[in-house]
């Protein structure tokens, strides 16, 4: 077999096989409105190798499906997206957001969320918001035995209130 027919084997071999040497392509693109699927972690994008009528569907969110451990980031409707072709043709996952609505980091059962609405940390099924709260309401509704009978709310109840308030402001 001569060089050139060894090529064209190869070449056959690579293209039958869909071996394109290790190089994954990354195309820009936009996201489609409403296409975020927080249950699936997948959107929809109208890339740059598109037409414009039949945008990609199913585009991960994040590298892996089934994955629970690690950081995943909500792209926001009609953000700027770059997307790389993973584990072959038409499989693509986000590698670059230009905006994000939401990112939620998971190690083991504790979970740390964050979002224009504030923070959210959560370790099984306790919550850091619940917490801070029960201990601000518990501490307003204070009350001690004296010798002239039981005392009132405490003295300083507003700035409790307030302190409450910047909780609620914070975390969700």
């Amino acid at each position: 077999m001569s060089q050139l027919e060894k090529q064209i084997a190869q070449k056959i071999q690579e293209i039958a096989t869909g071996n394109r040497g290790n190089h994954f392509p990354i195309y820009s693109g936009k996201v489609v409105a409403g296409s975020v699927d927080a249950s699936e972690l997948t959107c929809t994008a109208l890339l740059s190798i598109d037409d414009e009528d039949v945008p990609t569907e199913c585009i991960l969110l994040k590298p892996a499906t089934n994955i629970v451990n690690g950081l995943t980031l909500y792209p926001a409707d009609d953000s700027y997206v770059l997307v790389g072709e993973i584990d072959g043709p038409g499989k693509y996952a986000i590698i670059s957001y230009s905006t994000i609505t939401k990112a939620v980091l998971t190690i083991g059962n504790t979970v740390f969320t964050i979002s224009n609405a504030g923070y959210k940390i959560e370790r099984g099924s306790v919550s850091l918001t619940a917490i801070m709260q029960n201990i601000l309401n518990h501490i307003m509704a204070l009350t001690v035995p004296t010798p002239a009978g039981t005392s009132g709310a405490p003295v300083n109840l507003s700035a409790f209130n307030s302190d409450l308030t910047d909780v609620n402001n914070i975390l969700v």
